[in-house]
């Protein structure tokens, strides 16, 4: 039977797929190379004045990359061409608006830093250190933040392990991968390692985040002791491998604690609490074109609620009718990281079985957010659904169950004694045995007593001769 998809909606806002271009790493030492790469949702080719970069740039080479990626069921494809840059001289270059088509970049600034301007600066560096920062101070109670961890690795650390602390009065879990990139830090290239966490606190007040502790190994080079022994002819092992070698030493050290304000709930908050920044409910039906008494109907509510924990997040819910029959199913929680957001999403399936013909409708259904943006609260809402349901050859069938549920005393009962015709049927078969093992008894004795008169005369009173 064909089927009516029908979907009430309000997506997030996504953007559209444009020419971009992009720069990796920014800035870079003077005599490293970039990464200049041009994406769109189609497939790329050389930009039309491509020319314009060997004014300041060496083309050492090119590639082309294409990526697909899927977000709640919808797929989209990335095509990208990269140009490896090595700069021809030194301070901000600046990289024109590049055209393909009729579409055009944005234009770029990729600073080159000179070693010599930035050696008094290396002394300053914290070739290792991890700080701790978190997304937001002043949170409301039950709100997530992002509590993130970010180690910068400037000595070549091997190994390691990043050990958060136990937070009072807060739910502390980590989300995502964690994120490795190459930065400059006063004119040194270092490496950066960040971990993000989602934090909801549970109560009101201040509360403390306690430093995290970071345990590892690092590679460093140590002096070694003077050799005279000859190794192939050579006086001095010194100089065949060199008065350094490459060793390990363990390295320990903590983050800075982080203190935030947890604001109360506003007013008297009865039911959920759902505090965010933007939250959407969905609904989508499979409704059959004719709808019949006793016919099948399901559905899904999805709510979505960005910067919050799904755990954290209430069930929409339908409540069943004189209407309807509802059987709901299990509901699905999910947690993810989309865009630098994290967004929250819980379904809800059912299905519902009409009673009666007629017009019937299933109800609207809404669920009550807190906006931490505007401090106002707000509403998500799906609309009624209103269906003509029509009479059908099951709807008889169900009057008759219906009706068989009038208790007893209501319901006349008529006894009929049950036919006797077995009882005789089986006192005829119990003869028929015991006749039957009286025979054989007799049959039995009969050829014994026979046995016994070969071996011995019988008496003349006995009986048969």
């Amino acid at each position: 039977m064909k089927k009516l998809f029908l979907m009430g909606i309000c997506l997030f806002t996504i953007k559209a797929w444009a020419l971009e271009a992009h720069l990796n790493p920014n800035p870079i030492m003077r005599g490293e190379s970039v990464e200049l790469s041009i994406s769109s949702d189609k497939p790329v080719t050389a930009p039309e004045n491509l020319k314009e970069l060997t004014q300041n740039f060496l083309i050492a080479g090119s590639q082309q990359r294409q990526s697909s990626q899927f977000v709640n069921g919808v797929g989209s494809t990335t095509y990208e061409t990269a140009f490896v840059l090595h700069p021809l001289k030194g301070g901000e270059i600046q990289i024109p608006a590049l055209k393909i088509g009729n579409e055009k970049t944005a234009p770029l600034t990729l600073k080159v830093l000179d070693k010599a301007e930035t050696k008094e600066k290396q002394a300053d560096l914290p070739t290792l250190e991890l700080v701790a920062d978190v997304s937001n101070q002043t949170p409301y109670e039950g709100q997530t933040i992002f509590y993130t961890l970010t180690l910068t690795d400037g000595q070549g650390l091997i190994g390691g392990e990043i050990i958060p602390a136990k937070v009072e009065n807060a739910r502390l879990n980590q989300i995502g991968q964690d994120k490795t990139e190459s930065v400059i830090k006063n004119g040194q290239r270092v490496h950066e390692i960040s971990r993000s966490y989602t934090l909801t606190p549970d109560k009101a007040g201040k509360i403390e985040i306690p430093p995290a502790l970071f345990n590892g190994e690092v590679s460093y080079k140590a002096q070694r002791p003077s050799s005279k022994r000859k190794f192939f002819g050579i006086a001095d092992a010194d100089l065949l491998f060199g008065n350094f070698f490459n060793t390990t030493r363990p390295v320990s050290f903590t983050s800075n604690p982080v203190m935030i304000e947890v604001q109360p709930k506003p007013g008297n908050v009865k039911g959920w609490w759902l505090p965010s920044t933007k939250v959407e409910l969905m609904a989508d039906y499979q409704i059959p074109q004719i709808v019949q008494v006793g016919d099948t109907i399901s559905g899904i509510f999805i709510l979505r609620a960005q910067d919050v924990d799904a755990s954290n997040m209430p069930v929409p819910r339908l409540n069943n009718s004189a209407d309807f029959r509802l059987y709901p199913k299990p509901e699905e929680r999910t947690t993810s990281l989309q865009e630098g957001h994290l967004l929250g999403q819980v379904s809800m399936p059912f299905t519902l079985i009409p009673l009666k013909a007629g017009p019937i409708e299933i109800p609207e259904v809404s669920v009550s957010w807190f906006n931490t943006m505007t401090k106002k609260w707000e509403k998500a809402t799906v609309p009624a659904r209103p269906l003509t349901v029509e009479e059908s050859s099951i709807a008889p069938v169900i009057a008759s169950h219906a009706e068989a549920s009038i208790p007893p005393k209501e319901v006349p009962a008529i006894v009929k004694e049950p036919p006797k015709s077995w009882m005789w049927l089986a006192l005829g078969l119990g003869v028929g045995v015991l006749f039957s093992a009286f025979v054989v008894g007799l049959i039995f004795l009969y050829k014994h007593l026979r046995q016994k008169k070969k071996e011995k005369p019988l008496p003349d009173f006995y009986p048969f001769k």
